[in-house]
């Protein structure tokens, strides 16, 4: 190890160029990453993230060893948040980091935020969906979904996750209301058809069906006005009867009945104003 400090002293004098230290960055990573990526960060601006990248992106790959992972990551957060570095190259490399951590948290939170300021991705989504598929990352595979606009494909993968992530993909795109309804149609399909879409599978009568009668009754309220009974009921078996719709009936009739009385009453103001 004492060549490598004596290595990291040479290439701390002011006399030695950056390209010295590319060169010679991946063995350095290798053999001390922590003390190599103090000596990265205490450079600062006189190196350049993007020429250290190909000693970099082997840490992203998984037989990485973790405390160097990390490492190598608090280098390129160091990068994108000090040096303001916007290379997507680097954000890619952020991604491929983040995404082989236990949890998804910190990898969701950088989708989110790492953004140029028109508010695009600093990172290629298509490159980071497909890792976060490779690595099973499937909340981060939703996010980038939407970042996609593949809202429909968003909501089918968040049907496998959790059922509360499916409806808030279902009430992003907040301008189109027939995709909104198309979303919501196809969440209620899950819920009543208990997940599989195969007939061989929709449930028999017994309580576990009246349960999804009910929480499909529930679900239309939480649509928002966005489907009717009449949209939900051809996923239910034939032997479901009417009885059980009571509730949502009479509210699906109520407001049709508002409906109505608010139409008359611009008819009405209509025609005095004429």
């Amino acid at each position: 190890m004492a060549w490598l400090y004596r290595a990291l002293g040479v290439l701390r004098k002011p006399s030695v160029g950056p390209q010295l230290v590319y060169k010679f960055a991946p063995q350095l990573l290798a053999t001390a990453t922590t003390d190599t990526v103090d000596f990265f960060i205490v450079s600062g601006s006189t190196l350049d993230p993007r020429q250290l990248l190909p000693a970099l992106v082997r840490f992203g790959e998984p037989g990485a060893a973790p405390a160097q992972r990390d490492q190598v990551l608090r280098y390129v957060s160091f990068a994108m948040d000090q040096l303001r570095c916007d290379d997507s190259a680097v954000a890619n490399l952020a991604v491929s980091l983040l995404s082989l951590e236990e949890s998804e948290g910190r990898l969701l939170d950088f989708l989110a935020r790492a953004r140029n300021p028109l508010g695009k991705p600093l990172f290629d989504a298509k490159y980071a969906l497909r890792l976060a598929k490779e690595r099973n990352r499937r909340h981060a595979c939703v996010k980038l979904l939407c970042q996609l606009g593949l809202f429909e494909d968003a909501v089918s993968l968040a049907l496998d996750v959790d059922l509360g992530l499916a409806k808030a993909v279902a009430n992003m795109p907040e301008d189109d209301d027939n995709l909104r309804r198309k979303l919501w149609l196809g969440i209620a399909k899950h819920v009543v058809q208990g997940g599989d879409d195969t007939a061989d599978a929709v449930p028999q009568a017994g309580p576990d069906q009246a349960a999804r009668i009910k929480l499909a009754v529930e679900f239309l309220k939480e649509a928002g006005g966005l489907l009717k009974i009449e949209d939900i009921l051809p996923f239910f078996p034939d032997f479901v009867t009417i009885d059980n719709f009571k509730g949502a009936i009479t509210d699906s009739l109520t407001r049709y009945n508002k409906q109505i009385e608010e139409l008359k009453e611009e008819m009405d103001e209509a025609t005095e104003i004429a």
